[in-house]
């Protein structure tokens, strides 16, 4: 039997935005061609050029059987603007998990620019980063529960039975809640604020940072990410919120994001409605310290009534708080970044956690 042949197809983001694209026919593009919101997204990404690789298609036999989609973005290393590619969505068929092509995509990805980086990857595919020596920042999963239906539901296997039981159990969760606020008092002093397009600019500032390493927040970013998403799901809603003092001065942003999901996790929790904290910037920290801001966000996002609420913070001691207000620590949020030898942050005191300011929004991981 002849022996199989292997190789990449390069997409640039030229390409994206032209639309002329390489067809391999049913069902191949499907394999070899990403989501038209996602190419959408991609194409109206602000730092990118015609030039850039925006997908790595991994072929067998001429035929597709894999892909990763990238996209540029700024790192702000000591003050000074640097490139950094993100990739997006590395996946190789299960018949071609043998052929070497992942490793293959992810070696020509890696070889695209000095720093790269991926956030939000799956378990699965973690330790093929890990065994190629990527710098592995994980941030803490806090989870908390606003209805319990869907967890009731898949404990008790029975729909009805969730909605008899799951009521006592809201209940609980709502008078905890209430507690906690007596609690947290700063919130009490503060009012959030949704911003718009249009109001974002007068509301967004440099980012008060400590951290040597600062993925870029600029105001191209955030309407960027504001503005596109990876897919045309129809339930998902992100949204910008300022905190301000009494004075009406802005001491803080968030930027959030819900969604609708059919399953979620390992536990198969059925039709969940899932709303995250992906971004923050704390302007004044003597008004409100990231424990205080999770607390006022995790407010805002359960006023739309989601099943779950997500915080995924790198601050161990942000978690330890947010675990003492009633939330739950369930896994992490992977950051993971690879620098060669031109990259700034390649010498290793960049390989701890606390040189970089890193968020859940970083990467691709906001436009889920």
């Amino acid at each position: 039997m002849a022996e199989s042949s292997t190789g990449l197809e390069i997409i640039t983001v030229g390409q994206l935005r032209s639309g002329q694209l390489p067809k391999f026919g049913p069902p191949h593009d499907a394999i070899a061609m990403m989501h038209p919101a996602k190419q959408r997204a991609l194409a109206a990404n602000p730092f990118a050029r015609d030039e850039d690789v925006g997908s790595i298609i991994g072929l067998v036999n001429g035929l597709p059987v894999g892909r990763m989609d990238a996209f540029p973005s700024v790192l702000h290393v000591d003050g000074v603007q640097h490139r950094v590619i993100y990739g997006s969505s590395l996946f190789v068929t299960e018949e071609a998990r043998e052929s070497g092509t992942g490793l293959m995509i992810l070696l020509r990805f890696q070889a695209l620019n000095p720093t790269v980086a991926v956030c939000g990857i799956s378990q699965m595919i973690k330790p093929i980063y890990q065994k190629l020596g990527w710098t592995h920042f994980p941030m803490r999963r806090m989870v908390q529960i606003r209805r319990s239906r869907a967890f009731v539901q898949a404990i008790l296997k029975s729909y009805p039975a969730a909605r008899v039981a799951g009521w006592p159990v809201d209940l609980a969760l709502t008078a905890h809640r209430g507690v906690v606020r007596l609690f947290s008092s700063k919130g009490a002093r503060l009012e959030v604020v949704a911003e718009s397009a249009a109001s974002a600019a007068g509301v967004l500032r440099t980012v008060p940072s400590t951290a040597r390493v600062c993925p870029d927040r600029s105001i191209d970013w955030y309407l960027w990410e504001l503005g596109q998403q990876f897919s045309d799901e129809p339930s998902r809603r992100s949204g910008l919120y300022s905190i301000r003092d009494s004075s009406g001065a802005v001491v803080a942003v968030f930027m959030t994001k819900a969604r609708r999901f059919e399953t979620v996790t390992q536990r198969q929790l059925k039709n969940v409605v899932l709303a995250s904290l992906q971004d923050w910037i704390i302007y004044e920290p003597a008004a409100i310290d990231e424990a205080d801001l999770c607390l006022i966000a995790a407010d805002q996002l359960g006023s739309a009534g989601p099943d779950a609420i997500e915080i995924c913070v790198p601050d161990p001691e942000t978690a330890a708080r947010l675990k003492r207000y009633g939330f739950i620590g369930i896994g992490e949020l992977d950051f993971l970044y690879k620098a060669n030898a031109k990259s700034p942050v390649f010498k290793a005191e960049f390989k701890k956690a606390s040189a970089w300011r890193l968020r859940p929004a970083d990467g691709d991981n906001f436009f889920s």
